[in-house]
């Protein structure tokens, strides 16, 4: 079977990612407490501070400029607040919230021009504690840098997906369940990938008299 990409709408759902609503299982119960919720709104402020930059890592590893890779992720951190604060069963269903985040984040990036981005309510969003969010220059990123984020970009998308996934140490349960595949065929866009970034960068590979 071809790792080339299909055409059309099922390139925009493979290439992205099912819509998160789809992946959040819709589980029974009350209400969350005001301890409860609090306890949940610290934790997430904790994941998006330590994950918020991995997720823009991961938008570059898959072609997306930095300046819109920040943007992108900061949407996706809004939308799942704005889940968590909205319904915290839905959020507390998600399997694999570092999976989750890195689909809506893909998602948003990949937004059709001209389409204005989702803004959280004011009312929500106030409440999280302003944080400030350092952009980045594209002119720190490194010659190595910049070569393996060109070879990434040379991938067929569901290589490039399942490879930027796999870079941030996402299961390949978990990455199967956001490709809609089985984790046989994860395992095998991965090995893929890696023979074909390989041979791309071969001239950052330790030579063999270097390695004695």
């Amino acid at each position: 079977m071809s790792d080339d990409p299909p055409v059309g709408p099922e390139r925009e759902e493979l290439a992205i990612g099912r819509h998160p609503e789809e992946q959040a299982r819709h589980a029974p119960g009350p209400t969350a407490d005001p301890a409860r919720m609090a306890a949940m709104r610290a934790a997430f402020l904790t994941f998006a501070e330590t994950e918020h930059l991995q997720v823009v890592r991961f938008l570059l590893r898959n072609g997306v400029r930095l300046e819109e890779a920040h943007d992108a992720a900061q949407e996706a951190f809004a939308e799942a607040w704005r889940l968590l604060s909205s319904t915290p069963e839905r959020w507390q269903a998600i399997a694999s919230e570092r999976a989750w985040i890195r689909t809506v984040a893909l998602r948003a990036a990949h937004r059709p021009p001209g389409q204005a981005r989702r803004q959280p309510p004011a009312d929500t969003w106030d409440t999280v504690p302003e944080r400030p969010v350092p952009c980045g220059d594209p002119a720190e990123l490194t010659v190595p840098t910049l070569d393996v984020l060109a070879a990434l970009r040379a991938l067929p998308d569901r290589q490039r997906l399942a490879m930027a996934f796999h870079l941030d140490d996402v299961p390949q349960h978990d990455i199967a369940q956001e490709l809609g595949c089985g984790t046989r065929q994860v395992g095998n866009l991965i090995t893929s990938a890696r023979a074909t970034l390989k041979s791309a960068l071969a001239i950052y590979l330790p030579r063999k008299e270097d390695r004695r």
